[in-house]
C-alpha cells in the first residue's frame, strides 16, 4: 500500500502529512521513525 493510501485510509489528508513529515524528518532520531507515520 502506497503512503498516500495509508494515510487516506486512516482519516488523515495525505498531502499535509507528507508536508508535515518532510517539515519535521530532519530533527528526528531514526529509532524514533515510528512516530512520523499516518497511523497511531
Amino acid at each position: 500500500m502506497a503512503i498516500s493510501e495509508t494515510a487516506e485510509s486512516n482519516a488523515v489528508d495525505p498531502q499535509a502529512y507528507h508536508a508535515d513529515v518532510l517539515d519535521r524528518i530532519h530533527d528526528h532520531k531514526i529509532i524514533r521513525i515510528d512516530r512520523l507515520q499516518s497511523w497511531k
